[in-house]
């Protein structure tokens, strides 16, 4: 299930959901700009907060 959202002002969890977590299967693709400094990514939300919710 999501994590309860309080506050949009919510202090950092490394336990709790977070980018750096991102499973392999969950990344569908990298965007590089050239001289960009990181890639783009595209991920699936495998937790949505409601019916058509994206990252």
């Amino acid at each position: 299930p999501p994590q309860p959202v309080r506050s949009l002002r919510q202090p950092f969890d490394p336990a709790a959901f977070n980018f750096t977590r991102l499973r392999p299967a969950e990344l569908l693709l990298r965007l590089r700009r050239p001289g960009g400094p990181d890639p783009l990514l595209v991920a699936i939300n495998d937790s949505p907060l409601e019916r058509g919710h994206v990252l």
